[in-house]
């Protein structure tokens, strides 16, 4: 009887636990948030090189924004409207909505100097540092 009583009290407690909770994947990885912007940050000389994974947006779509050593990039993802004529939507995994993304790198960039590049989903951004600044105080 106490076997019974207890094995309730369990199921009580976590029914609303979905059981995919408890499961981690195979490759021990998190799952990636659809929303997030992936990238990959470079230092190659001069320049820092950042390639980031926007899949499935327009060009005009995208903002990047610099300011000294933090970079701010934007998406805007909207819903595909082409409809087939006499259909319906049986499952969609497409999203629509505003994603942001913003890091800082080590130095300040050069943003008269700074090149985008959009291509095939890929955004690569080639931020040239920003030239040494004097920053030791003169003593009086």
């Amino acid at each position: 009887m106490s076997a019974l009583l207890a094995r309730t009290l369990f199921d009580d407690i976590f029914k609303d636990v979905p059981p995919s909770y408890f499961v981690r994947p195979v490759q021990g990885d998190r799952v990636q948030n659809p929303d997030q912007i992936r990238l990959d940050v470079q230092e190659s000389g001069p320049d820092y090189i950042v390639n980031a994974d926007i899949p499935g947006v327009r060009r005009e779509d995208i903002d990047v924004s610099i300011d000294g050593n933090k970079v701010t990039l934007s998406a805007v993802f909207r819903p595909d409207d082409r409809k087939i004529e006499d259909s319906k939507v049986l499952h969609s995994e497409r999203h629509s909505g505003t994603v942001t993304r913003a890091f800082r790198l080590p130095s300040e960039i050069d943003q008269t100097t700074a090149k985008a590049r959009y291509q095939d989903g890929v955004l690569t951004l080639t931020l040239p540092k920003a030239s040494a600044r004097n920053t030791r105080l003169v003593i009086e």
